[in-house]
């Protein structure tokens, strides 16, 4: 992670080395290699309904699992259960683990989005967004987790929740709707030293070297910049604003596609600040 001087270059690289991850992914296998020897012996086919099976209460995996001190454990299942087992949650499968973690089971699915393969999700999303939309988005602590991870993937190109899907969703709201989470509630709850907005808005306005970035990754990390434009909070939409400058400044032909994905929005304000940044 970089950390920056207050005149945005870079100070020093920040390394972590969180060895427990590592077990928690070796254990994670090793459960994996326990349900294929499972379906040999069985003589069943790897597929929902084995794995579900293999998952169900009274199992000892299942006993192992509600174990508190095994959340990590969850989490990491999270992320490879749909990379091994062609898109199926840890959520589809084993539902029931939510009587024992309750939400900390929608905070291993929506960690789980960052660490994943990017090509790890149903090409519809259609188990993801049914969660998100009947569970996520209705608890504001869920809810700020989630916005928090799309920050973090936000310029992935190949993976399927990044700002693009975010930008349409905001696009939706009318801006009261909008302003009462997004603007007022999750930019200025969010918005602490060397945290996920922060960041974004560090490396924007920072001296980094950026021509290494594809127009489309730079493009979404504009839109992103742009929809915290809509806060309350001066210093960040200065921020901002400085930092779709300096992005911008050598990537001239990336003005018409942001101002185009901002030709039907319903805040004035973040169309004054993008004609400010063009001129």
């Amino acid at each position: 992670t970089p950390i920056y001087w207050e005149s945005s270059k870079i100070e020093w690289y920040e390394y972590k080395f969180p060895f427990q991850k590592f077990s928690d992914f070796l254990l994670t296998r090793y459960i994996f290699k326990k349900y294929t020897d499972y379906c040999k012996e069985n003589n069943l086919k790897k597929n929902k309904e084995s794995l579900t099976h293999f998952f169900s209460k009274d199992t000892d995996i299942w006993k192992y699992l509600i174990k508190s001190w095994n959340y990590w454990i969850i989490e990491a299942l999270s992320i490879e259960c749909p990379e091994q087992m062609n898109w199926l949650e840890l959520l589809e499968v084993a539902p029931h683990l939510i009587e024992n973690y309750h939400e900390y089971m929608y905070n291993a699915l929506i960690e789980s989005f960052i660490w994943r393969l990017p090509n790890a999700f149903d090409s519809r999303l259609l188990f993801v967004k049914k969660v998100i939309n009947k569970v996520i988005i209705n608890n504001e602590y869920l809810r700020s987790d989630l916005l928090n991870a799309f920050i973090t993937i936000w310029p992935i190109i190949e993976h399927p929740l990044n700002w693009n899907r975010l930008h349409d969703f905001l696009l939706k709201f009318t801006m009261a709707e909008r302003d009462s989470w997004w603007s007022s509630n999750f930019i200025r709850n969010n918005y602490w030293e060397n945290w996920a907005l922060d960041r974004i808005l560090q490396w924007a306005w920072s001296d980094h070297k950026k021509d290494h970035i594809s127009n489309d990754s730079l493009l979404l990390s504009c839109i992103i910049l742009s929809w915290l434009l809509t806060t309350p909070n001066r210093f960040v939409r200065d921020r901002a604003t400085k930092g779709l400058v300096s992005l911008l400044k050598d990537r001239i032909d990336l003005i018409i596609p942001l101002l185009e994905k901002f030709k039907n929005v319903n805040d004035i304000y973040i169309l004054e600040r993008l004609y400010w940044v063009t001129y």
